[in-house]
């Protein structure tokens, strides 16, 4: 008993009084038992229990915060729940002492990442501080979010740590309702596009205002890959093709600060025929995006790294290059912000020194990826693979050519040309550069690589064609 109490005036918490109460049910000393319980009753407190088994689904998302902004907080983990991502909080969890600190570090073990929600305060917390080392510990991803406006990094014992991470900004200089959503929509779209790293949503969870969330390329193109069918003779094949499935050769590796850039560079490139590899095209699914990175990068034939301050920083753009490398994937740098070094500091600076990039920091060559640049761009891709003949399908379903009028046409006067009225008619008849492929009668398609135009009929021929009939 005397150890048992010099034991329990060392550790006075709630697994203590547990510890305590079980060896006195376990000694038979029901009478001490009871004391014990009694004195908890009338402290008003609950007698503890044992911590109960992780559920069947835990939580993918640990949110790391200070109490001060709690309203913020829920209302993030209300949205990210929306989203389909399960949220681990504190807020709910019974007990306290080291009974809570049992239930943070089963979620956090349990969680695929971890938000930190960084403020001034939460930068000093110490309770905040072993959140962020537990998580460095585990080697669980870390996605800093900022709520406040403070300096990069915060000062502190965290410095270190978030040095090398790249933050995402929710708060704005404008007035908020604390509880409420405060920040843009295209910030959240980034935290969902970095949870999608690591974690699939639920569809169970996902309402309908983030069914569709995934940011959209405009001037994408609907594009079929075709290989010509093999003849002998031009009689035989007929002008037929048949469509193939092929892996994207071309990977594009960024970071979601020039998005809007890259979402035109994969237009243009897929335009030419070249199949490119972009996250935003690959995420929902139940495989992580991780995974789908490891398979687009495997099957790519040339990685296109899109360079900036934030892609040298970003450890995501990090492992893709590393990858990259490793298995020996030719790489085209292209350098998308002014004022940097090259190679860029960091731990892509050993793959880049070798490398001789593209300067794209020009505005006017990253608007429309038209100029002298994108087809040095376009002649190192064709080093490494050639572009495929492609069909472009428009969204809107056109009609087969119209044939050709059966009603009589005005005779036009002997040895005389004819009058424009009758030229004009004789316009519709020609058939249009873009219902050139009966074989697809459903769809208005236009073949990319440059081909011979047809010659349209001359109005002459089409006069002596009614001559004759008449």
């Amino acid at each position: 008993m005397a150890i048992l109490a010099e034991w329990y005036t060392t550790h006075k918490s709630s697994d203590a009084t547990y510890a305590i109460l079980t060896a006195l049910q376990d000694m038979g000393r029901t009478e001490a038992a009871e004391i014990v319980e009694k004195a908890l009753e009338e402290a008003d407190q609950m007698v503890p229990k044992p911590v109960g088994e992780m559920s069947d689904k835990p939580c993918p998302v640990f949110i790391s915060y200070q109490w001060d902004h709690q309203p913020e907080v829920k209302a993030v983990k209300d949205h990210l729940e929306m989203a389909g991502y399960g949220c681990w909080l504190d807020i709910g969890q019974m007990g306290g002492g080291d009974q809570l600190f049992a239930k943070i570090n089963e979620g956090m073990r349990a969680a695929k990442l971890v938000l930190c929600m960084v403020t001034t305060k939460y930068a000093k917390s110490e309770n905040c501080n072993k959140e962020v080392n537990l998580a460095n510990l585990l080697n669980k991803p870390i996605i800093p979010i900022l709520i406040e406006n403070i300096p990069w990094p915060p000062e502190g014992s965290m410095s270190m740590l978030f040095a090398q991470l790249l933050y995402i900004q929710f708060f704005s200089e404008g007035e908020y309702v604390r509880g409420k959503k405060f920040w843009p929509d295209d910030r959240f779209h980034e935290l969902l596009g970095q949870i999608g790293y690591y974690a699939t949503p639920d569809p169970e969870m996902v309402t309908e205002e983030y069914q569709n969330w995934l940011p959209q390329i405009d001037d994408a193109p609907e594009v079929k890959v075709v290989k010509k069918a093999e003849q002998t003779t031009p009689s035989q094949s007929n002008g037929t093709t048949e469509e193939t499935d092929r892996h994207p050769t071309v990977f594009i590796s960024y970071q979601w600060g020039k998005q809007p850039q890259i979402k035109k560079l994969f237009s243009e490139l897929t335009k030419m025929g070249f199949p490119c590899w972009l996250d935003i095209m690959q995420m929902g699914g139940g495989d992580p995006l991780f995974a789908k990175i490891d398979k687009g990068i495997r099957n790519a034939e040339v990685v296109l790294s899109c360079v900036t301050s934030k892609y040298a920083l970003s450890a995501n753009c990090r492992r893709e290059v590393s990858l990259s490398d490793a298995l020996r994937k030719p790489i085209i740098p292209l350098l998308l912000e002014e004022g940097m070094t090259w190679p860029p500091p960091g731990p892509m600076s050993m793959t880049f020194t070798q490398l001789l990039y593209i300067d794209f920091t020009q505005e006017v060559s990253q608007r429309n990826f038209e100029d002298e640049k994108f087809n040095e761009l376009v002649s190192k891709i064709k080093d490494y693979v050639q572009p495929d003949e492609v069909v472009i399908e428009t969204s809107e379903e056109s009609t087969p050519p119209p044939a050709p009028a059966k009603s009589p046409v005005p005779t036009p006067s002997r040895n005389t040309t004819p009058s424009p009225d009758v030229q004009e008619e004789a316009k519709p008849v020609r058939p249009s550069s873009v219902q050139s492929m009966p074989e697809r009668p459903g769809s208005a398609a236009v073949s990319i690589p440059e081909r011979p135009s047809s010659s349209s009929p001359k109005p002459k021929k089409k006069k002596s064609s009614v001559c004759s009939i008449l």
